[in-house]
Parts: structure tokens; C-alpha cells; sequence
């Protein structure tokens, strides 16, 4: 049983300025409530009980803020980890990862939010630890991957939701691979630390690399459901417009 989430929430938000100037993008207000809270309801209908909330070090009080004030807060236990260097996902995640110790935990960006059908409880519904990790996956429309992780499937065809084995995956290609992008969820197992390493080229520990390595133990999940990607400013804008 999963029993803990990590929600990286400590990135500059530098695609939706003029709104994260002196907002965190994962409290950016949805209808009266931050984002955040969206991801909490999100959670909350799945068995975990500890998030582990990777922030800027300058923007703890606003988390600890929103927390206090948000009910659904209330349901979970909450670390606050710091990522004093904003470079990117994997880094994130090293900084969750002894929180985590040995165990399969759930990842979700607050780039994305679902609506209608979660996308954490569909993946949850196809996760066997003993076969790997489990990615999200959406068609995209191509001039946009370039924005996402791009996986490519073993299966040529998708006719369902999956799951389906992954045969490669890319950081945000010049070049598509594919229609599938990476959308935001992704159920882990501790096997994933053994490939979350620094790219001596680039500097940085890139998720999508290291999911890369481990493609023979993951498979991905076409989700359902209404999606906006809130870290792109057109995304943000057209989910408080529905939203409204």
C-alpha cells in the first residue's frame, strides 16, 4: 500500500509570470483556493496519509499559511523539505528521498490538475509494485511535447487505457517521438533511485532520464478526465476561466 506522496512545489514558476512574481506556483488561487489544494482533495481520495512538500526555502511561510488555513490539510502529516537549488524534478526528488527510505511513493506535479476523474486514483487502480513503476500519459498535440517528457509505447496502437509498456522516453524533445507526453503522476518503487543521477552534460538529475533507464520495469497509464496544465499561462488562465 502506498502510504506517502511527494509534491515538488519549489520550482520558479517562470511560464506563468506576471502570476508567480511574488506567488508560489502551487498556490497560485483556483475559485477561491490555492492549487494546492486541488492535489490535497486529490490525495485524499487515495489511502495516503504523508506528503512531502518540496518548497524554496523563501516561500515556507506561505505554505505553512496556506496549510493552517486549508481543512483538507487537516487529513495528512506534512514535511516540509527545502530544495535550495531549483534544478528541476530529479533534484526534487533526491531531496524527498530520505523521507522516503525504502519505499514506493506516489509523485505529483502541481503543474497539473485533474477534474472529474483523479489522476492519482486511476493510476493507483493499475499499480503492482512487483511490475514496476507506473507513469500517466496523455496524447498531446505534437508542436506542444517539446514541453513535456515524451514516452513512446511498445504498443504502436493504444485502443484502451492501458497499462502499456514504455519502450523510451525523452525531456521535452526538439523533435517529437510521439503523441504521449508525461502529465504530471507517477507511481514509484525504490528501484528508481539506482538511475536518479546527475547528467554530467547537463548539470542536473533529470526524472525523465532516469525513467528512461528504467523502461523495461515501467508502464504507462492513458488517463480520463478534464486536465488543465497550469504551468504554462494559457493553462492557468483557461482553468479559472472553467473553474469560475
Amino acid at each position: 500500500m502506498l502510504s506517502t506522496a511527494v509534491i515538488p512545489a519549489a520550482g520558479l514558476g517562470l511560464r506563468v509570470r506576471p502570476f508567480t512574481k511574488h506567488t508560489p506556483k502551487a498556490l497560485l488561487p483556483i475559485r477561491q483556493a490555492p492549487a494546492l489544494s486541488y492535489l490535497l482533495h486529490e490525495v485524499a481520495d487515495t489511502d495516503i496519509k504523508h506528503i512531502i512538500l518540496i518548497i524554496n526555502p523563501k516561500d515556507k511561510a506561505q505554505f505553512t499559511n496556506a496549510l493552517q488555513l486549508l481543512p483538507i490539510a487537516r487529513r495528512f502529516t506534512f514535511d516540509l523539505v527545502p530544495q535550495v537549488s531549483p534544478d528541476g524534478l530529479g533534484e526534487a526528488l533526491w531531496c524527498a528521498q530520505p523521507k522516503i527510505k525504502a519505499e514506493s511513493f506516489a509523485l505529483l506535479l502541481p503543474d497539473e490538475l485533474y477534474f472529474e476523474q483523479t489522476g492519482l486514483t486511476q493510476l493507483i487502480s493499475h499499480f503492482d509494485p512487483h511490475q514496476g513503476h507506473l507513469v500517466a500519459l496523455r496524447s498531446i498535440p505534437l508542436h506542444l511535447i517539446s514541453q513535456y517528457g515524451n514516452a513512446c509505447l511498445d504498443e504502436p496502437h493504444p485502443s484502451g487505457v492501458g497499462p502499456y509498456r514504455l519502450s523510451g522516453c525523452v525531456e521535452k524533445p526538439d523533435v517529437a517521438q510521439s503523441q504521449w507526453a508525461l502529465v504530471g503522476r507517477y507511481l514509484f518503487t525504490p528501484d528508481i533511485w539506482k538511475s536518479l543521477t546527475r547528467n554530467p552534460h547537463k548539470d542536473r538529475i533529470c526524472l525523465t532520464e532516469a525513467i528512461n533507464t528504467q523502461c523495461p520495469t515501467t508502464r504507462g497509464v492513458i488517463l480520463d478526465g478534464l486536465r488543465f496544465d497550469i504551468g504554462r499561462l494559457e493553462g492557468y488562465i483557461s482553468c479559472c476561466i472553467a473553474c469560475s
